[in-house]
This record gives structure tokens, C-alpha cells and sequence, in this order.
């Protein structure tokens, strides 16, 4: 009896470690930033526009400025970065991607990227 019991422990161990494994090495339906360049456009929360600049994607990074990039995590329509406090989240809209950047102390500003670089206001 005792031996029939620590062949069914050992197998439901197995068969849980097996599962564990399963699910963590499938790949949820995951969205990506396309790389190539960008202009990279930042409104207020009054609508203003408080920045406007190029940026590159290169694999999961985004490069902001020369030497300055953040690790991109990609969503099921997106992705996000967090840069010292602040999130900005990416979601696909026509050609490019909306989103928000998103201070931890202040009301949500808007973002988009524009693919290619135009720096012409919007």
C-alpha cells in the first residue's frame, strides 16, 4: 500500500511540474512595437504639445535620445515602458500607436507614435 502511494505522489508531482513547465513556456497572444523609426509626440493633459521628437525601436528597446533607452514589455495590443516613476503604455491605432504617459503623482498625458520621422506639428 505504501509503495502504490508514493507512485501516485511521484506522479502527481511529475504530472504538476510537467504543467508548471507547460504554461510557462507558452507565449501568450503578445503584441509588439514594430522597430523602425518614429516620431514621438506628447500632449498634456490641456491638450497642449510638450514634446515632439524622433525615436527608434530596435527589437524590445526604444531609444529616446542618443544613449538613453528603456526595455519595451509587450501586451496583447502594445506595449509599455516605465522611465523613473512615469508609464507609458502603447496600444496599435491606424498606422501608428496611442497611448498614455502616465506620471504616478499626475493626470495621464497622451502620446503617439507616428511612424516615420515628421516632425511637422499635429
Amino acid at each position: 500500500m505504501q509503495t502504490i502511494k508514493r507512485i501516485g505522489a511521484s506522479a502527481m508531482a511529475a504530472s504538476t511540474i510537467a504543467a508548471g513547465a507547460a504554461i510557462a513556456t507558452a507565449t501568450p497572444a503578445e503584441a509588439k512595437i514594430e522597430p523602425g523609426r518614429y516620431t514621438y509626440v506628447v500632449w498634456d493633459v490641456h491638450g497642449q504639445r510638450v514634446l515632439n521628437q524622433e525615436i527608434k525601436i530596435i527589437g524590445n528597446r526604444i531609444f529616446i535620445k542618443r544613449g538613453v533607452s528603456h526595455v519595451l514589455h509587450p501586451t496583447r495590443n502594445g506595449a509599455w515602458y516605465d522611465n523613473v516613476g512615469v508609464r507609458t503604455t502603447f496600444w496599435r491605432a491606424g498606422p501608428g500607436y496611442n497611448g498614455t504617459q502616465k506620471p504616478f503623482w499626475y493626470p495621464a498625458n497622451k502620446v503617439r507614435l507616428i511612424p516615420g520621422w515628421d516632425l511637422e506639428p499635429y
